[in-house]
């Protein structure tokens, strides 16, 4: 049986996360609203579509320019929390650990009725991942039956299978709590299948 990943690439945009609070309903914690001695503090995780250490030891990527931007601006400090996974950058914000979260996250139903969003910046379309040869489909339906997909566990990239399941035109897939996108991509270069 060949399995193979789901890397659906996302940003402040359009659909990712991991964990076991990321969508349940669960009581939401406030901070002190951030000033001079309060930093704003960020949720974030390690991913090159939001925030990431560079090899001179320095923190870049796309939402930590636009998150330090708009702490300047409000003459802020910023104090950044890395998080493994989509959810526990959730999980952060539901429990009081952080003011906001900026880690390349998709809007979902789900996340609008729990969060307030920014505006989108980035429109991602998401993509079925594979290594070159090991499957040929030119569509979700054309899959054949003893691929498994995997994907990480309370994305956007779940729901989104598990509602074209619920129609019946998506593919069988697994949820892995292990891995996140990142991780699932490299293991599909790596070895083109995850057992």
């Amino acid at each position: 049986m060949l399995a193979i990943s789901v890397a659906l690439a996302v940003a402040a945009c359009g659909s990712e996360g991991q964990g076991q609070d990321a969508g349940a309903p669960v009581q939401q914690t406030s901070l002190a609203a951030p000033s001079e001695s309060q930093p704003l503090i960020v949720a974030t995780r390690n991913a090159a579509t939001s925030y990431m250490i560079d090899r001179n030891e320095q923190p870049i990527g796309p939402e930590f320019d636009r998150v330090t931007a708009f702490a300047e601006a409000q003459g802020w400090r910023l104090q950044w929390e890395v998080r493994s996974s989509t959810a526990g950058v959730l999980e952060a914000l539901v429990h009081g650990k952080a003011h906001l979260a900026a880690a390349g996250l998709s809007r979902t139903p789900q996340r609008d009725e729990r969060f307030v969003a920014s505006r989108s910046y980035r429109k991602v379309n998401e993509q079925l991942v594979c290594q070159r040869g090991s499957v040929h489909a030119d569509s979700l339906a054309d899959l054949p039956d003893d691929v498994i997909v995997r994907v990480a566990a309370h994305t956007s990239y779940a729901e989104a299978l598990g509602e074209l399941q619920e129609e019946g035109v998506g593919p069988s897939f697994e949820l892995t709590d292990a891995m996140g996108t990142e991780r699932l991509l490299q293991e599909v270069a790596k070895t083109g299948a995850i057992c």
